[in-house]
């Protein structure tokens, strides 16, 4: 089972909603869950409900998150797979991992019993310790583990970023990016043979972690870039790994933040379940047209008429503005932006 890593960014695959706006307000997680859930095949359906059947108790541990904001995306999205399968679904809190002081504790507003330890490089080992003070066990229940490990060795924003060191911090294990990231490994490594019952029962274990698209510059004296290593370490532990590059924009958010996000998934699972290599073989050879809209999708015809409003109102053809939207103006069309005119767009 080999890993895949997709160079471009990939669309969000919802569809006929891809539009729909989700208004601020204390249920807005789970209503923007909604909207790609509602974008699932009945066949990724069954095989959601068969996964709630199994895993109705959500156990999640975070590294590096910043804000726990993974914790909240995930009550969101345990709310909204409970609505549409009819289901109970709990989600936990397995402990979380922060440096700083000013960040635990803001985490502990949010989450008070929650389980927080103070340094990354010791959740490897079988106790590490917590903000209290005192050596915990690290916690071995925990199903998902969201990591946005740190970017600071090969963030645009370090003037170091780009020498040799660097961009072999990975391989290195060194600075901040490459040691925190090896106690990752260690700790996945552990968990996997932990968990290796559980899997084979059915049950969900995997990875989600977080980083700048600069993983993917090499040195020039390296044969592998940071993003190579991650991938290879991984693999080496038992994991499969999907890379995606994505941006906020490609989901409505007006932010210019692209980043790397890897999936990391036991190789066991994967077996477990039939796919193969000649299944990912054929999916990647699959015709561009296979992920394509037709022309006269009304998605498509959509986005040209739309393209087309605002072409003509940015140019001061309002009056023609007017006629290709219908006789009417919304306040999307006086946005002021360059137009784009997407001919296609993927296909869930």
């Amino acid at each position: 089972m080999k890993s895949r890593v997709y160079p471009g960014t990939r669309k969000p695959l919802v569809r006929n909603q891809h539009k729909q706006y989700v208004p601020p307000g204390p249920r807005r997680l789970e209503k923007l869950a909604a909207v790609f859930l509602d974008a699932l095949t009945p066949d990724e359906f069954l095989r959601l409900r068969s996964c709630v059947d199994k895993n109705c108790t959500w156990r999640i541990g975070t590294l590096c998150s910043g804000s726990e904001s993974p914790l909240l995306a995930w009550h969101g999205l345990a709310a909204a797979v409970a609505a549409k399968t009819d289901s109970c679904i709990e989600v936990a809190h397995s402990f979380s991992c922060e440096l700083r002081e000013q960040t635990r504790l803001w985490i502990l507003a949010l989450f008070p019993d929650a389980l927080v330890f103070t340094n990354a490089l010791n959740l490897n080992n079988e106790r590490a310790t917590t903000h209290q003070g005192d050596m915990q066990k690290v916690p071995d229940d925990w199903r998902c583990a969201i990591a946005g490990f740190p970017c600071t060795a090969v963030s645009g924003q370090n003037p170091h970023a780009f020498t040799d060191a660097n961009r072999s911090c990975i391989a290195s294990g060194s600075l901040a990016t490459g040691s925190i990231f090896s106690a990752i490994v260690g700790m996945a490594a552990k968990h996997l043979k932990r968990m290796e019952r559980s899997i084979r029962d059915g049950n969900i274990v995997f990875i989600l972690l977080e980083n700048v698209v600069n993983l993917v510059v090499k040195s020039k004296r390296a044969l592998m870039s940071n993003l190579d290593e991650v991938i290879s370490q991984l693999e080496a532990a038992g994991w499969v790994v999907v890379v995606w590059h994505l941006s906020p924009k490609d989901f409505g958010v007006p932010a210019s933040r692209p980043r790397l996000w890897i999936a990391v998934v036991p190789r066991l699972a994967m077996e477990l379940v039939g796919y193969s290599d000649e299944d990912q073989f054929r999916s990647e050879q699959a015709p561009l047209d296979a992920y394509l809209l037709p022309v006269d999708s009304p998605l498509i015809v959509e986005g040209l008429n739309e393209s087309v409003v605002k072409r003509e109102f940015e140019g001061g053809r309002a009056e023609d503005a007017v006629l290709s939207a219908g006789g009417i103006i919304t306040p999307s069309v006086m946005v002021s932006s360059s137009p784009q005119c997407k001919t296609a767009s993927p296909r869930a």
